[in-house]
């Protein structure tokens, strides 16, 4: 059973913001399908504490970018970050498809994922 803190979490996680008690009809239609599925909710909660630990990572990371080298091994802290950003945003799509909630906003790329109805620009 997905409990309201868990919901409330993949909400934020997806980009959702703070949400209000009454849910969007759009949103409840994903969620219900969740509440009769326990091995999918832990997944969940797997996914969601994994997301948690490389924001955990990512702030290490930007207290450590001043260190250029640690017991004789060089950092490259680009690519560090990189990295931890690539994989916190593979999380999120993972997250998105398990449950088939759209990803509003990816908190590792700093933007709204682009969808096809808006990928083209009309300036007239």
């Amino acid at each position: 059973m997905l409990l309201d803190e868990q919901r409330d979490r993949l909400l934020r996680t997806l980009g959702y913001g703070l949400t209000p008690i009454v849910l969007e009809p759009q949103l409840t239609q994903y969620l219900s399908p969740l509440e009769s599925r326990p091995a999918l909710v832990e997944e969940i909660g797997l996914l969601l504490d994994a997301i948690e630990s490389l924001n955990g990572l990512l702030s290490a990371a930007r207290t450590d970018s001043m260190a250029v080298e640690v017991g004789g091994i060089k950092i490259d802290y680009v690519q560090h970050v990189r990295h931890l950003k690539s994989e916190g945003s593979r999380l999120l799509r993972q997250l998105e498809a398990l449950t088939g909630l759209p990803l509003k906003f990816d908190q590792f790329k700093g933007s709204a994922p682009h969808s096809s109805s808006n990928s083209s620009v009309s300036y007239w």
